[in-house]
């Protein structure tokens, strides 16, 4: 009887919520990607490259403030606590694989974003790079090192990163 239950009410209950949920996170998406990009492109219209510089500044100096105060503290440097963190936070949104996987150094290949597929729709890659620029900053906030040298944003087939000690 628990099995049955458990095919016939829950899995089709759970699927059915896990598209619902799918289908909320794509909405925000598009929602905060054209939002932001409507403000970015009405600021540089209006005030030119310099503006569209101080607002990407403005978008990257909560990050950067937190990165400064985590110096000053010494930070965790715990390299795997941070990555679990990235991968709850990139879970709807991303499809990814570790490729390193070691005490104090990770390295992903991520083959999709949902992120950079909205940017790169609305033709405004340049302004969906910021949501990549946060992440040194990021990781320097948890006293980490940071590397990548591709991202899908820029049309790259993928973004690689590596957070190490």
């Amino acid at each position: 009887m628990n099995t049955m239950f458990h095919e016939e009410i829950l899995s089709p209950i759970n699927a059915e919520i896990s598209r619902q949920f799918d289908r909320t996170v794509s909405q925000l998406v598009r929602s905060y990607c054209s939002s932001l990009v409507a403000v970015v492109r009405a600021i540089e219209a209006e005030y030119g490259e310099k503006g569209k510089e101080v607002a990407r500044q403005g978008y990257l100096s909560e990050l950067k403030e937190r990165a400064r105060e985590a110096e000053r503290k010494g930070g965790k440097g715990d390299v795997q606590a941070f990555c679990a963190e990235l991968e709850k936070t990139c879970m709807n949104t991303h499809e990814w694989q570790r490729v390193i996987d070691e005490q104090n150094k990770v390295a992903y290949h991520f083959t999709r974003c949902m992120w950079a597929e909205e940017f790169r729709r609305l033709g405004a890659p340049d302004i969906g790079k910021w949501l990549c620029d946060t992440d040194e900053p990021a990781a320097k906030a948890a006293n980490l090192k940071f590397e990548r040298t591709r991202t899908i944003v820029e049309g790259d087939e993928i973004c690689d990163h590596i957070f190490y000690v």
